[in-house]
């Protein structure tokens, strides 16, 4: 946790000086209140007496009065205030750390991003970042609040009585770190194994949930439903045995300082004995002793998540401390695009022959072949998608591998369409405008009638404002392809990589819109990549580079 530990103290060390002096004036009204509340009750019980026997006695309860209502009025104010401002902390330290792991991300290469699943990244991105609040409302503040004060409670017993102050203070300090020592040795283990199955049992989850229509269908809800059961159950059984873990530190903690009590009473009541110090001040170091003691048996439910927090801030700091410092190259206009793959595993040609070209103008270059030939795998590696210093294969883009050009510059200067078409949770107008700061809805509307959405797009209830659905639930698939095709057409990138770009749409639609698209094409750099070239190229004789990536080309 020395990461996150750094970023408080760099960030937020002013925040956390003043949410500690809340935290310890809380802790030290509380403790005082309890204390003085003990002497004037006892004080008072026994003036009574005096009273009562016919002696003398004087007794001043206005001092001790207003304390107790100081101190009272003192602990609600102070908690409310610090409860206030320490979770305004929080909320502002969570926030750094997002912003600190997001900046992580963003030079993250995407082939490293792709490889963890959206369900890991849901728990890596919520319950693995909340849980780091425990950094600073558990272990920082009210750990050092509750060092200082033992240590002022430990001071002011040395001037009622002296040794039994140093013997506190000693065995006070002792016991406190040996407990948070003993709670973390327990339940870290058990923490850490809960956190890992709940993350996979959220991930069970969400998969089941996803797949609930395809289960139902295939009559394989209740065989799959078992898993998640079971996965479930798993996750019961580990919470559950750090919840007795925690148990048994408990009563351990509680019957320590029971006997803990019984010593400070039998010392306080000896002391009154040899006079040296009276009965309402004896009952008031026992009653100070219960306050100290209230705060130090929270410590092993306060460090029981120790091992949760260690889990998440270990999986985050390696994301987070990660940089591609190798990736700093830009680029400015493309002039040529080489790339030659050899033995690469999932390109079965490549095993025979090198698999080549050289991209110097704006003909459209067509990259034919049978389904798992390889096609779309030559687009990740141009694109970082899939991970090139593992490969025998070399992209260069202006005599630069694209390892190292930034992400930010080649995507700036290059456009990807992928197989898979994929909406935003949004509406028409933000999936095809995202990223642009200006645009007419003149321009979107051509664009759309070159893919031939326009007449969709105005039938929709509000129009270019319409939500589209969780992901783009609401259209069909033909439709989210030649939405997915509208948005690029509204850039200018100057290098254009199509996948597949007519799938889900029948041969006549195609042809028509890669009619409508071609002069677009061939004003820049263009690769697209098919089964194999459509026979109206051909027909109509519209000049083309090919490169069959199939194993019987030759």
């Amino acid at each position: 946790m020395k990461f996150w530990f750094s970023i408080i103290f760099k960030n937020e060390r002013k925040r956390l000086l003043i949410g500690l002096f809340w935290s310890f004036f809380t802790m030290l009204s509380g403790v005082g209140l309890l204390a003085l509340s003990g002497w004037l009750i006892t004080a008072t019980a026994l003036a009574g007496i005096a009273i009562g026997a016919g002696l003398i006695v004087k007794l001043d309860m206005y001092m001790p009065g207003s304390g107790i209502r100081y101190f009272a009025l003192s602990r609600t104010i102070g908690r409310y205030i610090e409860r206030l401002y320490n979770h305004d902390t929080i909320l502002r330290l969570i926030a750094t750390y997002r912003v600190t792991i997001f900046n992580a991300l963003s030079r993250r290469p995407l082939h490293d991003v792709r490889q963890t699943s959206d369900s890991e990244w849901l728990s890596r991105l919520t319950s693995d970042l909340d849980a780091l609040d425990s950094i600073l409302i558990r272990y920082t503040i009210p750990t050092l609040a509750t060092g200082l004060l033992l240590g002022v409670v430990s001071l002011f017993l040395c001037f009622i009585w002296f040794e039994f102050g140093v013997v506190f203070i000693i065995a006070s300090t002792l016991a406190w770190l040996l407990l948070i020592l003993f709670s973390i040795r327990q339940t870290k283990s058990a923490a850490s194994q809960a956190i890992s199955h709940l993350n996979h049992t959220r991930e069970t989850l969400i998969s089941h949930l996803k797949g609930a229509f395809v289960l139902n269908s295939q009559h394989l809800m209740s065989h799959h439903s078992g898993d998640t059961t079971r996965a479930l159950s798993l996750f019961e059984q580990h919470h559950n045995n750090l919840q007795k873990r925690i148990a048994r530190i408990q009563v351990v903690t509680d019957s320590i300082f029971a006997i803990a009590l019984v010593a400070t009473l039998y010392a306080s009541l000896w002391a009154v004995n040899h006079h040296i110090i009276e009965g309402p001040t004896a009952i008031m170091l026992a009653l100070l002793f219960v306050g100290v003691a209230e705060l130090l048996q929270t410590t092993p439910e306060q460090f029981s998540t120790w091992g949760k927090t260690d889990y998440a801030s270990k999986r985050l700091s390696t994301l987070a401390s990660e940089s591609n410092v190798s990736n700093n190259t830009d680029i400015a206009a493309i002039s040529e695009v080489r790339c030659t793959v050899s033995n690469h595993p999932h390109i079965p040609a490549s095993a025979l022959r090198n698999i080549s070209f050289n991209l110097i103008d704006t003909t459209p270059f067509l990259i034919t072949g049978r389904s798992g030939s390889g096609k779309s795998t030559l687009a990740k590696l141009m694109f970082k998608l899939v991970p090139l210093d593992k490969s025998n294969a070399s992209v260069m883009i202006n005599n630069i591998s694209v390892q190292n050009i930034s992400s930010d510059s080649l995507y700036r200067h290059c456009a990807y369409l992928e197989q898979t078409s994929s909406l935003l949770s949004g509406s028409l107008y933000y999936n095809l405008t995202l990223g642009l700061e200006s645009i007419e809805d003149s321009r979107v509307f051509d664009v759309l009638s070159l893919v031939e959405l326009q007449a969709w797009a105005d039938s929709l209830p509000e129009g270019l404002n319409t939500w589209l659905g969780e992901g783009g639930a609401k259209v069909s698939g033909g439709q989210a392809r030649r939405i997915c095709l509208a948005r690029l057409l509204l850039r200018n990138p100057e290098l254009i990589v199509l996948d597949e770009p007519f799938n889900g749409l029948d041969s006549a639609m195609a042809e028509r819109i890669f009619m409508r698209i071609l002069p677009w094409l061939t004003a820049r750099k263009s690769i697209v990549l098919l089964h194999e070239v459509p026979l109206f190229i051909e027909q109509q004789s519209i000049d083309y580079h090919s490169l069959n990536v199939d194993l019987s080309a030759a």
